[in-house]
């Protein structure tokens, strides 16, 4: 007897750890096939949402408007097996791109959803980290992490980790890009490490192509329009304005007279003149424009501080008298703050950094200078104030995207590469808000609408 129960006992025992492993087994299994239904749903969720953005994009290439957020059946063979949600947010002058989403998922996995967000509009000027109309010599101590584009020649010394293009195949680089004599180049070239990594592209009928500068904010009339009444500002009487960025609002003052004029270099010609305010008088506090109109300034404009929005300033005379535009001044850091930011900063000629500013300065915009240069001029380094102290500073970030008509440059260097004016260091970044969202007006009319970004 004690033997048959020992025998019952065993195989009850084994049969118990069997029944578990097997439970297990089949448990693990079962769940196995779930993860692996469940992964094929997500995967035909994905497809489905893909439906749904080419559904919109077929929409909206037929002339639809951006009113139609529904929900579809997703059919294959004639077989209803899932749904698709589309949301739409219609482009604004604060949001220049539309954003399209599409919600994906089966009939009988209705909890497994995958979505695709895109931005949909025309490609902005702000898309490039540098865009120029000119040539242009990035030195040694120059990092621009972005695209780039030159209607002329480029001679990169400097480190980069994006596409470079240029619009000719040949240029003639001058004395002042350190050519000396003048000297045929091709369209890129330099001790940069670009062309070894294949970012440097010439002109090319499908890859590069000029760049219209002409349509670049063809017509000021109608943004001075859009401004008005509440954010325009007419000819100062004096110097001109200074406005200063207070989160979600700003200050603007009259310039009533500026600091002792100083010689600089303008790429053309020697000038004397001083872009350092002396004094000045408040005229009031305003808060950013809520529906994203531009502020106008009919008058010279010196800028400085953060935004917390999304704002453009404008700084035109008009009607326009080449050697009269407006020109901006950056009196001190000057940027935006939070994800949905976007400060731009267009003036009729010139954006210029003066002699006295910060040794480490920092500007976080979009730039545009229609007619003129993004620059700070060479300043000499005489033995004198205030040359001695200012005509060389330590370093400067750009994070954003330079727009230049004519040359540009933060720094000037001699025949060995050493910077003698200007900073010894700088640092040009794009961001990618800007790309998808840019600050208001920097679209490009004249492009065609399309999917600017595609994410899960």
């Amino acid at each position: 007897m004690n033997s048959k129960g020992a025998i019952i006992t065993m195989v009850l025992v084994f049969g118990g750890i069997f029944l578990l492993i097997f439970g297990s087994l089949l448990g693990f299994i079962l769940l196995e096939h779930r993860n692996s239904l469940n992964s094929v749903a997500e995967s035909e969720a994905l497809r489905i949402a893909e439906s749904g953005i080419s559904y919109a994009q077929w929409r909206l290439l037929h002339g639809s408007n951006y009113e139609f957020s529904i929900i579809r059946d997703y059919e294959v063979e004639g077989e209803v097996i899932g749904h698709y949600h589309l949301e739409i947010i219609p482009p604004t002058d604060c949001f220049p791109s539309a954003v399209i989403r599409s919600t994906g998922w089966r009939s009988d996995f209705p909890t497994v959803r995958k979505t695709i967000k895109v931005y949909h509009g025309k490609l902005p000027w702000s898309r490039y980290s540098f865009l120029t109309d000119s040539d242009v010599w990035f030195g040694s101590g120059e990092t621009v992490n972005g695209l780039v584009h030159s209607n002329g020649g480029i001679r990169m010394d400097g480190a980069q980790n994006c596409l470079f293009s240029s619009a000719k195949e040949v240029y003639t680089c001058e004395p002042r890009h350190g050519c000396s004599p003048s000297q045929e180049r091709p369209g890129i070239w330099g001790e940069g490490q670009g062309k070894e990594a294949g970012l440097w592209r010439f002109l090319d009928s499908e890859m590069v192509s000029e760049i219209d500068f002409t349509a670049i904010l063809e017509n000021f009339d109608d943004l001075k329009n859009k401004s008005q009444p509440n954010y325009y500002f007419s000819d100062s009487g004096a110097r001109g304005y200074w406005v200063e960025f207070l989160g979600q609002e700003f200050k603007v003052y009259r310039v009533l007279d500026l600091s002792q004029e100083v010689w600089g270099w303008n790429m053309e010609d020697w000038v004397k003149e001083s872009n350092t305010i002396n004094s000045y008088q408040e005229i009031g506090t305003y808060s950013l424009p809520s529906s994203c109109q531009p502020i106008f300034i009919e008058d010279n404009v010196w800028v400085s501080g953060t935004v917390q929005g999304r704002v453009t300033l404008i700084a035109a005379r008009l009607p326009y008298v080449p050697g009269n535009g407006a020109k901006m001044i950056i009196k001190d850091n000057v940027g935006y703050q939070g994800d949905d930011s976007a400060l731009g900063l267009i003036a009729q000629k010139d954006i210029l950094i003066p002699l006295f500013t910060n040794s480490a300065l920092e500007i976080k915009a979009a730039l545009l200078a229609k007619e003129g240069s993004v620059m700070r001029y060479f300043y000499p380094s005489w033995d004198e104030f205030p040359y001695n102290s200012y005509s060389l500073q330590g370093s400067i970030q750009i994070y954003g995207s330079i727009i230049s008509k004519k040359g540009w440059t933060f720094s000037w260097v001699d025949d060995g590469q050493n910077v003698v004016s200007g900073y010894i260091n700088t640092n040009i970044n794009s961001d990618s808000n800007l790309i998808y969202q840019p600050p208001p007006y920097f679209m490009d009319t004249a492009g065609k609408n399309i999917i600017i970004n595609w994410e899960e």
